[in-house]
């Protein structure tokens, strides 16, 4: 039995998610459950039918045809910056933000791997087999790996400055400690 909203009667949670599912709908329907949203209530936030919903799900349609409406719709749902819901609804792909190179995008992740193979840490763990893989994968794992870089350059400088502030506070508790000394010693006189 079904009601207006043509969604199932009684279905307290969406139904289970399928791992070949579109990744946008994914996350929308993760999302709808972890908030307690009906399917019904997360078409309607995204602006469409739950007959739409419903055929996205069943892949007789493709969320990445729809309309800048609905993304701009599903950002808000998830709270995420557009770009991010058109990067999971496939609709850009990292390789439309790279930046453009006088060699192809294949020789730029040739050179990239090669980098990641110099790098003293990430270096030994870069599996041969990288070179072969898919071109979009390469793009992911020097893409992962440029933010690996930002973020442990960043860590980096906060040591820094932590390492400098404890530097800091070494000397001082050493100056500390030997005036404490001298003090002693110069009470131990006056005591003699």
């Amino acid at each position: 039995m079904q009601n207006e909203g043509k969604t199932p009667v009684g279905r307290r949670s969406p139904p289970p998610l399928r791992q070949d599912e579109q990744a946008l709908l994914q996350f929308l329907v993760a999302e709808a459950k972890r908030r307690g949203d009906s399917m019904t209530q997360l078409a309607k936030s995204l602006g469409v039918t739950y007959a739409r919903l419903a055929q996205w799900r069943r892949e007789d349609a493709r969320i990445e045809n729809s309309g800048r409406p609905v993304f701009e719709k599903a950002a808000l749902y998830l709270g995420w910056p557009t770009l991010f819901v058109l990067l999971h609804a496939g609709v850009v792909r990292l390789s439309d933000i790279a930046w453009p190179g006088k060699g192809s995008l294949a020789d730029c992740m040739a050179r990239e791997i090669e980098r990641m193979r110099q790098h003293p840490r990430i270096g030994p763990w870069i599996p041969p087999a990288i070179e072969k893989a898919n071109l979009g994968i390469r793009l992911f794992v020097a893409f992962l790996f440029n933010e690996y870089e930002r973020a442990t350059k960043a860590d980096e400088s906060r040591l820094d400055w932590l390492e400098e502030l404890r530097n800091v506070s070494q000397t001082h508790l050493k100056e500390a400690k030997t005036a404490l000394r001298g003090r002693a010693r110069t009470a131990k006189k006056r005591d003699n």
